[in-house]
């Protein structure tokens, strides 16, 4: 797996501890999607603030054809950012009618509530994220080139291509974490012994409903990031715009 999908790994699981283990102490949600924004938005806003080059002074490289956003990113990782929002929505929905449709009570612990408003806060945070990330990658695509040689043209390249895909996984991270989190609010409704009480069967069916509706958001855009990793996203670019270099070693073409 590439070395940014393995820090994407690592970020989710991190994230998995952090709200398992008690996110409502210590700020730990706040720390969290700090880590998340810092790591998902660092590349980026470099590249935007001209940081990044090898050469700032160097004239602007010329390309005989603009590029666009499929050179920098698969067809599958495009494809997750912008599933990304809908999966998150509807494991939100489908707690919502759980929660509010089921016959069976409450329990007296307040706990699940909290755990609604991290998975309200997470939606938003997909929602935002999608939409910022949106107007970032453009962003980026627009900033000049600068560079003394082809060799440096294609660094940068390949650092544009990792900025871009650090920020296009914010809102499939943001959109994981809300259906964690309507899982966990919904679990801890549906287990609790004093709702269960005389309402076993349909307490078990809407754990049941709402665990596969959760793992069904999550393989949504799981399984796209997976195939894509498979294909090596990192040499995408490389394979869009540079085959046939001597630099380069991926193979030229790359089923969409």
């Amino acid at each position: 797996m590439h070395a940014d999908q393995g820090c994407r790994c690592r970020m989710v699981l991190g994230a998995v501890l952090v709200l398992v283990m008690g996110w409502q102490q210590d700020h730990g949600m706040l720390v969290l999607i700090t880590m998340m924004l810092g790591a998902g938005l660092g590349g980026t806003l470099a590249i935007i603030r001209g940081k990044h080059q090898i050469s700032p002074e160097a004239p602007r490289y010329a390309r005989a054809q603009a590029t666009s956003l499929a050179d920098y990113l698969s067809h599958y990782e495009r494809l997750t950012m912008r599933l990304a929002p809908v999966t998150a929505a509807l494991a939100a929905f489908a707690a919502v009618l759980i929660l509010h449709l089921g016959s069976f009570g409450r329990p007296e612990n307040n706990a699940w509530a909290g755990w609604v408003a991290a998975m309200w806060l997470c939606l938003g945070l997909t929602i935002l994220s999608w939409m910022g990330t949106e107007v970032l990658l453009r962003n980026v695509l627009a900033q000049p080139q600068r560079a003394r040689s082809e060799l440096e043209l294609a660094w940068d390249d390949h650092s544009r291509s990792q900025a871009l895909r650090e920020t296009s996984g914010l809102p499939v991270l943001f959109s994981w974490l809300t259906a964690l989190t309507a899982v966990c609010a919904v679990g801890l409704v549906v287990t609790s012994a004093e709702v269960r009480e005389g309402a076993a069967e349909e307490t078990l069916l809407a754990g049941v409903v709402m665990l596969a509706g959760g793992l069904v958001a999550v393989a949504v855009t799981a399984v796209p990031q997976i195939l894509a990793a498979a294909r090596g996203a990192g040499h995408h670019v490389l394979r869009r715009l540079w085959a046939g270099h001597p630099f380069h070693t991926a193979p030229a073409q790359e089923r969409l």
